[in-house]
């Protein structure tokens, strides 16, 4: 049933290279990249085929992996990533916690601005705090525009949620 429904992932990671080709082909400036391992079978892909637009009116482009799991495959990703587009000024990279992501950043972008996703870091807080008032308090503290803000909204947080502030300063409260 399985076979029905999904096909053969044998044929189908077969298909990946013609995929990419067709994808460079309708799209130029698309960049793809395939890694095999010494059997021939798929290891790990990348496509940078999008680009979007920020406040500012400034484009970029948008990439994915796709890998089995996050490890030190990440540093091949962001050189891929690199490889992209041009070298840019004020470049900030934003992911989850995951320390090989970091290490990936830091290893290809030494001096990009990296930052933690208040998304994946709340989610993570509210396995360790359980307080319904914590999404008020920690939104507060991510939108800080000052110090002092920061510090007033954390202090509230305090008061709710002991040791969320050793928590978060794992994380860097500049980030």
């Amino acid at each position: 049933m399985v076979m029905i429904l999904h096909g053969d992932t044998v044929e189908s990671y077969a298909l990946i290279p013609r995929f990419f080709d067709k994808l460079v082909e309708s799209n130029p400036g698309t960049c793809t990249a395939l890694e095999m391992d010494d059997n021939g079978h798929f290891k790990f892909c990348f496509m940078s085929f999008a680009l979007s637009q920020d406040g500012n009116n400034q484009i970029f482009p948008i990439a994915f992996a796709i890998v089995d799991f996050e490890n030190d495959v990440s540093s091949w990703f962001f050189e891929k990533i690199r490889g992209s587009f041009s070298e840019r000024a004020n470049l900030v990279i934003v992911s989850d916690r995951h320390l090989n992501i970091r290490k990936g950043v830091l290893r290809v972008f030494p001096d990009v601005e990296y930052c933690v996703c208040t998304k994946h870091l709340l989610s993570n807080l509210k396995l360790h705090f359980k307080d319904p008032l914590l999404d008020k308090y920690f939104f507060r503290c991510a939108y800080a525009y000052t110090v002092d803000e920061f510090e007033y909204h954390i202090s509230c947080m305090e008061s709710v949620c002991s040791n969320i502030r050793d928590y978060l300063s794992s994380a860097g409260f500049e980030k």
